[in-house]
């Protein structure tokens, strides 16, 4: 309770702190929200972090990214941050996101999953807590890169130039939930021949490449709009498979409508520009599931500890003991590929994290993977 009462209430003083205070109050559904009052502190989670800046841009008419959030996270800073318009906006990176930049230790790197977006990484960053520097890796627009060139071996390039603005050099800690494990695995590879050393290197739920994965029966093969669809679904914690049916009965534009009229209504897609919003989620998805795909990984001489999710098959995560040559040793943790970076199971992530990155003596390189990918 100390934490969420930390800030003395203060009250809104114009009209624009009085919305943006109403609307804290109503995403967080709380009685009364001060303009000192920290959003993350208050209980805001991923998916109410999606609505509360789908909702600024419905009231402002403005174009906020997500992760202005971050910058932002009071409605008191949120308004200087709407006042300063695009000068404000201009000065953030499009990859690099700063989560949580307070602390005292090495900075913590995440790189996004197939989605492109870093909000999964909300609880995991506040579980870590205030000591523990973490910055997120977001996929920037779909036409940041020539399509020829839009593999992780060229998003790896691009985000070890973003994290040397943060940390000029090593030793470096990365990781990455899903794809972003496999982009971490590509920068490792990148900064070690450098001449960096990585003193942790974390896979959270990352299916071994596609090379060293069992083929799958491509008679079957979903739409790209429905592994998205799914993908979004279960991002903001909603079961797919009431709608799975429906939706395969559908025509394409109506599939569209379909997923469009969902992802508004959980509020990811702000009703005002849903479609151009949806089409930039898609379009960002498109790319990262090929590069996803088309990634050829090389073996390394890292030490990996492995943390499966319980319900994923031990058996699609083995091919990383060919990959990670120094050694590689299992835990499990309870979940699936998306509730393993929810409560209460990112808890015991961050715990095992914590314990890793205190126990780091020397310059040794350490892979920690936590358990395997299992929509893809």
């Amino acid at each position: 309770e100390t934490e969420v009462m930390q800030q003395e209430y203060v009250g809104p003083r114009n009209a624009t702190e009085e919305t943006l205070c109403r609307i804290w109050e109503e995403v967080l559904r709380r009685d009364r929200v001060g303009i000192h009052d920290n959003f993350f502190s208050l209980g805001g989670h991923s998916l109410l972090a999606l609505q509360l800046v789908t909702r600024i841009r419905d009231s402002f008419k403005v174009e906020i990214p997500i992760r202005a959030l971050f910058e932002a996270p009071t409605a008191g800073k949120m308004t200087k941050y709407i006042a300063d318009g695009n000068g404000q906006r201009s000065k953030l990176s499009p990859v690099l996101v700063s989560m949580q930049p307070q602390g005292t230790r090495a900075p913590l790197f995440f790189v996004h999953a197939v989605g492109g977006q870093v909000m999964s990484y909300v609880e995991l960053s506040r579980e870590l807590g205030l000591e523990q520097p973490f910055y997120g890796l977001q996929s920037p627009s779909a036409d940041f890169f020539p399509s020829s060139d839009a593999g992780i071996t060229r998003m790896a390039t691009l985000y070890i130039r973003e994290i040397r603005t943060v940390q000029p050099h090593g030793p470096y800690l990365l990781g990455g939930w899903s794809m972003g494990g496999l982009v971490a695995w590509e920068m490792a590879q990148q900064l070690v021949k450098q001449g960096e050393t990585i003193k942790l290197l974390v896979l959270i739920d990352t299916a071994p490449p596609s090379g060293y994965r069992e083929a799958s029966d491509k008679t079957d093969e979903p739409s790209m709009l429905a592994r998205f669809a799914m993908d979004m679904s279960r991002l903001v914690g909603k079961d797919p498979r009431p709608l799975a049916e429906k939706f395969l009965l559908l025509t394409p534009q109506d599939q569209w409508k379909m997923v469009q009229e969902n992802l508004t209504s959980y509020g990811v897609l702000s009703s005002a520009t849903a479609h151009a919003e949806m089409t930039a989620l898609l379009d960002v998805f498109t790319r990262n599931f090929f590069a996803l795909n088309n990634y050829i990984a090389s073996s390394n001489n890292q030490q990996v500890v492995f943390f499966r999710a319980s319900e994923t098959p031990k058996h699609l995560v083995e091919p990383w003991t060919t990959l990670a040559g120094g050694g590689i040793q299992f835990y499990s943790i309870p979940g699936d590929h998306f509730t393993i970076l929810k409560q209460p199971n990112v808890r015991t992530i961050a715990n095992l994290l914590q314990e890793h990155i205190s126990s780091l003596g020397g310059q040794h390189l350490q892979v920690l993977a936590v358990g395997a990918e299992t929509t893809l």
